[in-house]
């Protein structure tokens, strides 16, 4: 099992999307300003690579109840693709991760996102 945390939360659907409709280079940016996030809490956690096959948890924990679930867990795109360009997954293909797992919850105090991998088969 590993585990890490990101401090906050990430961009939703609805603001990568309209950023992208606005103009697709600041949509990249977004996405680049959101991996290199994740990749910050990645590298804090000090996670080595993983091999096997992989279950993701995803505990996403708002700080109000503004967004809808399917907006929120939509930056799940950023924590792959973060997880796959720091080493530490080979892939985000089915063959190398087999479910990924959301919660959405509110804390107004702390608004973070647990992510937890957990080795299958």
């Amino acid at each position: 099992m590993v585990k890490f945390v990101i401090k906050g939360r990430l961009a939703g659907l609805n603001e990568y999307t309209e950023s992208n409709r606005s103009n697709p280079r600041k949509g990249n940016r977004v996405k680049h300003r959101e991996q290199q996030i994740v990749t910050t809490a990645i590298r804090s956690a000090h996670l080595t690579p993983i091999h096997k096959p992989v279950v993701v948890y995803i505990d996403w924990f708002e700080k109000d109840n503004r967004r809808d679930v399917d907006n929120i867990t939509a930056a799940k795109k950023f924590i792959m693709d973060s997880l796959v360009d720091t080493g530490i997954l080979k892939d985000d293909s089915r063959r190398y991760v087999k479910q990924i797992v959301d919660c959405v919850f509110t804390d107004t105090k702390n608004p973070r996102i647990e992510v937890e991998l957990v080795e299958v088969g």
